[in-house]
């Protein structure tokens, strides 16, 4: 059903967990593997900062294969996120921690999505259960991870790999957001599994 309520997903939670690529970044449709091509999506620093001002923790939940299978050192997936930080704190925000799966899909372990580890991992470094915490990403498995990590606050954003749903949505008419309740799934093309879940354009406006 389609809804103009605020998305109380984000009003309520204390933690707020994001996938990075297509919901922080530009998803460039391979893997960012320098600093140089990190390109935030617009006005997504300022959203992060003022969830920090409300007092929210803010944690990244990135699967990462190119570290396992060697396209990119630590050390430069650490110098993206620190470029990624340095932004983000000159409009005054915080990333609180930065969860990474290296796992290539083969040899994936519980920590990379749709596993649940990596969110399960920050909730308990941040101490916060799985009630009050959000879950916000591009994909599917983003969504299905935080099902299977018990959290019911799910965004999923039409950025990055949500581009294609956000076009077939405007083409039905379909308003955003949108709250996806369990039973008209089918419309919406996402899995029972992941219903309830907020369908939303980009993270400033399903932060709004």
């Amino acid at each position: 059903r389609s809804s103009s309520e605020p998305l109380k997903t984000f009003s309520g939670a204390k933690l707020v967990l994001l996938d990075r690529d297509g919901v922080i970044n530009v998803d460039r449709g391979t893997w960012v593997l320098s600093a140089e091509e990190f390109e935030f999506i617009p006005n997504v620093p300022r959203t992060i900062a003022d969830l920090h001002r409300q007092k929210k923790k803010i944690a990244v939940v990135t699967n990462q294969s190119c570290l396992g299978r060697g396209m990119i050192t630590q050390d430069t997936l650490e110098r993206i996120h620190t470029k990624m930080q340095e932004t983000i704190k000159r409009e005054g925000g915080e990333i609180n921690s930065i969860h990474v799966a290296p796992d290539t899909p083969s040899e994936a372990s519980h920590r990379r999505k749709p596993g649940p580890g990596m969110l399960i991992e920050a909730m308990q470094l941040h101490d916060i259960a799985p009630e009050d915490a959000v879950m916000v990403g591009d994909t599917i498995n983003d969504m299905l991870a935080a099902t299977r990590a018990d959290i019911r606050a799910k965004v999923l954003l039409c950025t990055g790999h949500g581009r294609e749903r956000g076009e077939k949505l405007k083409q039905k008419g379909i308003q955003l957001p949108v709250l996806v309740a369990t039973g008209s799934e089918e419309e919406f093309e996402v899995p029972s599994e992941i219903c309830p879940v907020w369908i939303c354009e980009d993270l400033p406006s399903a932060a709004e």
